[in-house]
């Protein structure tokens, strides 16, 4: 069922429905490996990261797209790879060679090509890919889209640049952040409560650490106290994800 059906379906149903474009956004993933076969990880190994994106790697090193890597984390930083279930605790950082040398702090098997996740890090990379602003303007736009669900939201100014992105369309498109859950509560602080700069932000905790659970609950509740004095609706997502919006949108 595309888009035109849903929007068409309140006419006879009764029951509106909104339509959400997911964007990719930027990626971080891990590299290619010697004869494609997966490594195996041991905790408490110690392994290089190359931002050499050329190399093959092995159980002693690996290489990464990111080529900020070194300059962005810093030792005691976390590396999550395939969905969080790979953890790499950083240990020194070569900015000049575009080196970071971790331990990894699980066992566990790394494939071709994981995706990677920075807690804590403000990643210098676009919100918007070229693809992204292609679906955006060549699909969702003249299809009519209600909201975009936007990847790796850093700060307020991130939402504004989509914003100008969008030109005249913003204006009827909600932009819904979708953020780790640290990072969402900060994202909700850089706007005032009347700001309509900001739609929402949507919080994986999917990608979350075990052991961050707790502050997981300190933050959600923050968060409550947050959309409240801001009144923005709130809506639970089933098992991952939760999302705040201006509950004047609804």
């Amino acid at each position: 069922m595309g888009p035109t059906s849903i929007t068409r379906r309140p006419s006879t149903t009764g029951i509106h429905c909104a339509v959400m474009l997911d964007t990719k956004g930027p990626e971080i993933r891990t590299g290619f490996l010697k004869g494609g076969k997966p490594v195996q990880l041991k905790q408490g190994h110690e392994i290089t990261i190359s931002t050499d994106y050329s190399i093959k790697g092995d159980e002693n090193t690996i290489c990464m797209t990111y080529k900020k890597l070194a300059v962005g984390v810093k030792p005691g930083s976390v590396i999550l790879c395939a969905d969080g279930t790979i953890s790499f605790n950083v240990l020194s950082c070569d900015k000049v060679q575009g080196l970071v040398r971790c331990r990894c702090e699980n066992t566990a098997v790394l494939g071709q090509r994981k995706n990677v996740n920075l807690p804590g890090v403000i990643v210098d990379l676009p919100t918007l890919t070229e693809k992204d602003k292609e679906d955006i303007l060549n699909w969702g736009v003249p299809n009519n889209i209600d909201m975009i669900a936007l990847s790796f939201v850093h700060r307020g100014s991130d939402l504004e640049d989509v914003g100008k992105s969008l030109g005249e369309h913003a204006k009827s498109i909600l932009l819904m952040s979708k953020a780790e859950l640290k990072k969402g509560w900060q994202i909700l602080m850089t706007f005032s409560p009347n700001s309509n700069a900001f739609s929402g932000t949507r919080i994986c905790k999917g990608i979350l650490m075990k052991n961050q659970q707790r502050k997981h609950w300190n933050l959600q509740l923050n968060m409550l106290k947050r959309k409240d004095s801001a009144r923005w609706g709130m809506l639970w997502w089933p098992c991952t994800d939760l999302e705040l919006h201006p509950s004047s949108r609804l």
